[in-house]
């Protein structure tokens, strides 16, 4: 017997999005969180770009033998590229918390915005924990709370980047029936048959 067969959702050809996605993602939320820090920096130098604030932790825990022989090789460079590096570091490590979005969606049962916030939570605490609370500037609760908002941005900034990533592949940003899962293909229903011809 002929019928319409009901719609259902057919996934798109890839299940889910790439490795690299991901870790682009990650990386656009942390370079997020560098701009804004900067530019908030610019306008409230209490509260250190998070960058030099821990540059100036591992200057100092660096062994004295090593920190000097930089210092009498590079001079005021030893400083700069200090914070170069701890800058790179920075926004590198949005290639390793990008690779958490995925399982933190699965987990979060499809909410992106969510699991990119989460995904910049290590920076964030590592930011805290290295702040080397100089003098005029805040102290490390109210640091803490100053740059949380930060890494809220940056984290809503991840979840935008890897949803458009998601799109532009035809992959599922999350699981099925989510709302930001915008690459389930509908498929339409089957004609009905023509009905038998009579005998």
């Amino acid at each position: 017997m002929g019928g319409a067969t009901i719609g259902v959702e057919r996934p798109a050809a890839a299940s889910r999005p790439s490795r690299k996605q991901a870790v682009v993602a990650g990386l656009t939320g942390t370079a997020t969180v560098a701009v804004i820090a900067a530019v908030v920096h610019t306008f409230a130098s209490a509260v250190p770009f998070p960058p030099v604030a821990i540059s100036q932790v591992l200057v100092r825990t660096t062994p004295g033998g090593f920190d000097s022989f930089f210092i009498d090789s590079l001079g005021h460079w030893a400083q700069r590229l200090a914070v170069i590096g701890t800058a790179i570091g920075f926004l590198a490590s949005g290639l390793l918390l990008g690779l958490l979005i995925p399982a933190l969606i699965l987990r979060l049962k499809g909410e992106v915005r969510v699991a990119g916030i989460f995904s910049l939570i290590p920076l964030w605490l590592a930011s805290i924990v290295l702040y080397p609370n100089p003098p005029g500037s805040l102290g490390r609760p109210a640091y803490a709370l100053a740059i949380l908002p930060l890494f809220v941005a940056g984290g809503l900034v991840t979840a935008w980047s890897y949803r458009r990533l998601a799109a532009a592949t035809g992959a599922p940003a999350g699981p099925a029936g989510s709302p930001w899962n915008a690459s389930a293909v509908p498929v339409s229903p089957d004609p009905p048959s023509p009905p038998d011809a009579p005998m």
